[in-house]
Formats: C-alpha cells, sequence, structure tokens
C-alpha cells in the first residue's frame, strides 16, 4: 500500500479504537496494537528494517503501559505527558545511536 494510501485506513483504526474503547477497553487495546501492524506491514516487516523485533516489542508494551495508565489517572494530561516524555526520550536514543553508528562507519573516533 502507497504511503499516500494509509493515512485513511489508520484514521478508520483509530476511530474503531475509540468507539470499541467504549464498551471493551481490553479489545481496543488489541486493536491499536494490531491495526498499524497490519496497515504499515510492509515497512515494519522488510527484511532490512532495523531492529523490527525490538520495536514490535516497544510498541505493544507502551499501548498496554499507556492502556493501564488511563485507568489508574483519573485524566489523560499526566499519562499523555508521560507518553511525550518517554517518546521525546527514545527519539533522542534513537537519534544518538544513529550517530555513533554513521561514526564508526566513517572512521571519526
Amino acid at each position: 500500500m502507497k504511503s499516500e494510501k494509509r493515512y485513511y485506513p489508520l484514521c478508520a483504526t483509530e476511530i474503531g479504537v475509540v468507539l470499541i474503547g467504549v464498551v471493551n477497553m481490553p479489545a481496543a487495546t488489541i486493536i491499536q496494537i494490531l491495526g498499524p501492524f497490519l496497515i504499515f506491514s510492509d515497512l515494519i516487516f522488510r527484511p532490512h528494517a532495523y531492529h523490527r523485533v525490538l520495536f514490535i516489542a516497544c510498541f505493544m508494551l507502551s499501548t498496554i503501559l499507556f492502556t493501564t495508565s488511563l485507568f489508574y489517572f483519573e485524566n489523560t494530561f499526566l499519562p499523555l505527558l508521560i507518553i511525550v516524555a518517554l517518546t521525546l526520550f527514545s527519539m533522542l536514543t534513537i537519534r544518538v545511536a544513529e550517530n555513533c553508528i554513521q561514526r564508526h562507519f566513517i572512521g571519526v573516533p
């Protein structure tokens, strides 16, 4: 599927997750995990993907942790703030790792 045509199925999946979440939160969590894997399967499961097993595990764990944090807090601001902080930290970690890999292969100590 082309990247331009992935937007609408992803939006439909998210609307479905919200509607199912009103009725059954564990089912919505499972659909939230499986939806992007089905839509972006050619990007995630390609042979030269960068740490795809680690990405899948982190995505599943973060979705489950976010769902359980929604049960423990009265509002959604604090869980969303925690997710933003973890996302920024993971982006920084990935960027530093890529920078180290580039330095290693270029030959810069």
